[in-house]
């Protein structure tokens, strides 16, 4: 097997985002909501070392969260 596949690769699913002022983080406590500006049900972006590579759609397999490549 080649050196290069051995490479560790950073995985991560993101799933929205926010913006606001620092001022609204700051005042951020537990039990606060936050919205992300998506659909619930729409896809979310799969990302490699902070690249995107492919749109997922997240599942359950049981009591655990999973994504679903697309075909």
């Amino acid at each position: 097997m080649p050196a290069f596949e051995q490479a560790d690769v950073e995985m991560t699913v993101l799933i929205g985002g926010s913006a606001m002022p620092l001022s609204r983080v700051m005042s951020l406590s537990r039990g606060d909501l936050l919205t992300l500006g998506r659909d619930a049900t729409g896809p979310v972006s799969l990302m490699a070392n902070g690249r995107e590579i492919a749109k997922v759609a997240v599942t359950l397999i049981g009591d655990r969260v999973a994504v679903e490549l697309p075909k």
